[in-house]
């Protein structure tokens, strides 16, 4: 898929430097799976309750395996670049004919609050837009207060859980959706 210029909610321009695009090669894809990792290994560290969770459901050995699938299974794979350094990825996964799910939207420590989250997902609603779904959805860590803010910013309403949700996880996670024009 070719490139899209994005720009984040209220018409403002990218992050400076900032380029987002289909990880489409064999080094873009091994960004994407470098910076998968550090959002599990970020997961883990973040919140000590989400550790039994995430081992649970992502031991080590199955993450691997999903990560080394890639690109298979996603209508879409984005990877953020500043100067040319991996700094972001975010996906969309069908759930539906109508309906994706964005997956391990990661953003690098070192490039948080500068409007990259918001930008990968501007360009991952456009895909989805541009895709032919009709709604987005999403889950997230209740610890992760700043995806959240960042959700409802843009306009994601909160939601039931869209799948089965194990005992384990079910007050560890939060959900939303948004329509699509």
């Amino acid at each position: 898929m070719a490139d899209r210029a994005h720009r984040p909610a209220g018409g403002t321009p990218a992050p400076a430097g900032l380029h987002i695009a289909g990880a489409e090669t064999p080094g873009d894809l091994e960004a994407v799976r470098a910076l998968c990792w550090a959002y599990r290994d970020f997961l883990l560290d973040d919140d000590p309750s989400m550790r039994e969770t995430l081992l649970t459901f992502y031991p080590e050995d199955r993450y691997r395996a999903l990560l080394d699938r890639l690109p298979e299974g996603h209508d879409a794979i984005l990877l953020a670049r500043r100067g040319g350094v991996p700094v972001g990825c975010g996906m969309i996964h069908p759930l539906s004919s109508d309906a994706t799910e964005v997956k391990r939207l990661y953003v690098a420590p070192d490039a948080r609050g500068h409007g990259v989250a918001q930008a990968l997902m501007e360009a991952l609603i456009a895909r989805a837009s541009d895709t032919g779904y009709r709604m987005i959805r999403l889950d997230t860590a209740m610890t992760l207060h700043a995806a959240r803010r960042l959700y409802d910013r843009m306009g994601f309403r909160r939601r039931n859980a869209c799948y089965e949700v194990p005992e384990i996880a079910r007050r560890k996670l939060c959900f939303f959706e948004m329509p699509l024009a």
